[in-house]
């Protein structure tokens, strides 16, 4: 079962277990996942688990896990940039809501060491950083069409 690792944001150092088939994240009373960031919108964005075939002929299902915005006021970025549609979500993957990164651990850990640990072995150590960069208003949402 994956994790979510909230690496900044008012939540940091959190970790959160993706146990159902849709987990919401956002800030509203309703969601799976509720940020306590002013700039995540009610419903911000979800992860779904998908089945499909299995592993190489193994019997093993193979399980995916697709980032969706949900029409967010702010966009979801995924790794720096715009999630525009569903994506396939990879170990370490970084996702931005609002003011909050959270990093997707495809294997469940059993502390937020063991988490950070782990983005340190993919080689995202500034991944468990908080980082004052983070853009609050993405550039793509903020740019004005010329006359």
């Amino acid at each position: 079962m994956p994790d979510l690792l909230i690496i900044a944001g008012p939540n940091e150092g959190h970790l959160f277990k993706l146990e159902r088939p849709e987990t919401v994240i956002g800030r509203g009373d309703g969601c799976c996942l509720q940020l306590v960031d002013e700039k995540a919108s009610r419903r911000h964005c979800c992860i779904k688990r998908q089945e499909g075939s299995t592993l190489g002929g193994t019997g093993i299902p193979a399980v995916q896990h697709l980032l969706s915005d949900l029409g967010s006021s702010n966009g979801t970025m995924l790794n720096g940039g715009p999630c525009r549609e569903d994506t396939i979500l990879n170990d370490g993957d970084t996702i931005g809501v609002g003011t909050s990164r959270l990093a997707f651990l495809r294997d469940s850990f059993g502390s937020v060491e063991e988490a950070r640990a782990h983005l340190l072995s993919l080689g995202k150590g500034d991944a468990t950083q908080s980082d004052d960069a983070w853009p609050l208003d993405p550039p793509w949402k903020t740019q004005t069409l010329s006359e």
